[in-house]
């Protein structure tokens, strides 16, 4: 991102603290910074605020991860997959989640629902030939 863009977001935090949109913004930087605990800290309060930003569940479900703390990890791809039935990038996520938590059963149906959605999009999506 450019110095400008990080500039107008500094001023956004002194100004508007508690918006969601700064706080999902403050959070992704956050994340690009590694800086797992601030990440964390900005997207929680994000998403208990009310942003509705696919990045905002995946990028503090990753800062979880990068914590130590996989079962919430797994906890905020599922209610991302709640808030966004039909979003592969989030279905994908928590099937690897479920995976690395040893919960296979779950991994299973996650993968079942998965190709359910999404294997056909690609047969239909290829070029005649």
């Amino acid at each position: 991102m450019s110095r400008y863009y990080y500039e107008v977001l500094e001023q956004l935090q002194k100004t508007t603290p508690d918006d969601p949109s700064v706080l999902a913004a403050l959070g992704i930087k956050a994340t690009q910074e590694q800086d797992d605990a601030k990440a964390v800290e900005y997207l929680t309060r994000a998403l208990q605020k009310g942003v509705h930003n696919v990045a905002a569940y995946i990028d503090l479900s990753d800062a979880l991860a990068h914590m130590g703390r996989v079962e919430d990890s797994a906890k905020v791809l599922e209610q991302a997959v709640a808030v966004w039935p039909f979003r592969q990038q989030i279905k994908k996520a928590l099937v690897f989640r479920y995976v690395t938590l040893k919960q296979f059963p779950q991994a299973r149906e996650a993968l079942k629902q998965y190709v359910a959605l999404f294997a056909r999009r690609r047969i239909y999506a290829r070029p005649a030939g």
